[in-house]
């Protein structure tokens, strides 16, 4: 008994291979668009660092302030008058300390602190706040000396609230909190004494939150200039990218598949002549005849 002879196995296909053509198409837009992150990525960074300049020119600037030689309050901040340029600048102010509506405000800055603000009574019957400086326990304050007083420290504007505090106490100077309890008309802020002043009343000095300096508006302007820099930078890489993937895309389609080649110039009158024959056929004239009819011998002539 014969047997039949075993079909030779046939390996199925595996994967195609990816074109060099095809790599070629997404490697130049990619190429494209990591240059423009990278250079948008430069151009953010040096926008952050012209930022940061305009920050330190601020804080230089009101440091500068604080360090300018004290003037007198009385021409700066008069009552029922606009408060000039004197906000964290040193001030020189004096008269009398009255004790009798003290005020402990926390130091939130520095827990266990609290600052002690005294009202100083001028020779007109005006209050100016004083910060004289810190303590650490509420109980132990030293009392302020008596007589008329000399005060040099740094006026600061109002500050904002800074939540619940116990009672009899502050949560911040503010003068419009402060005006409930202190029946006497105010100056439009408050002065720090400075750190020699509060040793010699017996407290540690209290810390001073400067009001924010204005930097260079030359470095701020840079800044943003980077910024909108960097989205251009990093907008025209995505488009020139698009553009050329869609003009390879276009391409590769009229050249027909990758590695194909164009397509054979024979092709095109066979597509000519199948849509003459459609034409004429829908407008009712002859067809035109193949080119073995038109060379037709004589006997078919006479026939017809």
């Amino acid at each position: 008994m014969m047997t039949s002879p075993t079909p030779p196995s046939v390996a199925e296909p595996g994967p195609e291979p990816e074109s060099p053509h095809v790599r070629r198409r997404w490697l130049l837009p990619t190429l494209i668009i990591a240059l423009g992150v990278v250079a948008a990525s430069i151009m953010v960074g040096l926008g952050l660092w012209q930022a940061q300049v305009f920050v330190d020119q601020g804080l230089s600037a009101a440091d500068s302030r604080a360090q300018m030689a004290p003037e007198p309050l009385e021409e700066y901040a008069p009552i029922g008058g606009p408060t000039g340029d004197i906000y964290g600048r040193p001030v020189t102010t004096s008269g009398v300390y009255d004790s009798t509506d003290e005020v402990l405000i926390p130091d939130h800055r520095n827990r266990g602190f609290y600052r002690v603000l005294t009202k100083l009574v001028r020779d007109d019957g005006t209050v100016v706040p004083v910060v004289r400086g810190t303590v650490t326990d509420p109980a132990s304050v030293p009392a302020p000396p008596a007589g008329v007083q000399q005060v040099t420290g740094i006026f600061l504007p109002s500050e904002p609230d800074l939540g619940a505090v116990p009672e009899g106490q502050l949560s911040s100077v503010r003068l419009s909190l402060l005006a409930q309890t202190w029946p006497e008309t105010m100056v439009s802020g408050f002065v720090t004494a400075e750190p020699q002043l509060a040793a010699a009343y017996g407290m540690d000095e209290a810390p001073v939150e400067l009001p924010s300096g204005e930097g260079s508006g030359r470095n701020q302007g840079y800044a943003l200039q980077w910024w909108v820099f960097a989205a251009f930078a990093l907008g025209m890489s995505i488009k020139i990218a698009r553009d050329i993937s869609h003009g390879q895309n276009t391409l590769g389609g009229a050249t027909g598949p990758a590695g194909a080649g164009p397509a054979s110039p024979t092709q095109a009158p066979k597509k000519k002549r199948r849509l003459g024959g459609s034409m004429g056929g829908a407008t009712g004239s002859a067809p035109s005849r193949a080119p073995t009819e038109q060379t037709s011998g004589p006997d078919d002539s006479s026939e017809a």
